[in-house]
């Protein structure tokens, strides 16, 4: 099962969560989105994924600093929120932090996560 590539709806997350200017840096992070493999989940079952980038690929370290300085909410409830964590400047993970019921096996769709911004 690992590694693999991203699932469709968790790259339009990940995209979701770094596009525009949502803190400083997010283009270096951004760049890096096509040179993602999955290479892990989370033990419990849920949604969370860890991340490689080809660090043979044409991308630009990020900011250091983790969780990063965004996180999705999920639209109308307050059922889980997604985070991206990185290391030395190389995005790690995108976790989905649950709050009621089950571990959820899958992101919510991305149209169904709003972005806020996080002064950490």
């Amino acid at each position: 099962m690992y590694p693999r590539p991203l699932t469709d709806n968790e790259a339009a997350i990940l995209a979701k969560l770094l596009h525009g200017d949502p803190f400083a840096g997010a283009a270096a992070y951004r760049s890096q989105l096509p040179h993602l493999t999955v290479t892990g989940g989370c033990s419990c079952g849920c949604a969370t994924i860890d991340l490689a980038v080809d660090r043979g690929a044409p991308v630009e370290p990020g900011p250091t600093g983790s969780p990063l300085r965004v996180e999705g909410r999920t639209v109308g409830n307050d059922d889980a929120d997604l985070l991206i964590f990185a290391e030395d400047g190389y995005l790690t993970m995108l976790e989905i932090v649950y709050y009621a019921g089950d571990p959820p096996p899958e992101f919510p769709p991305s149209d169904a996560v709003e972005v806020v911004a996080r002064d950490w």
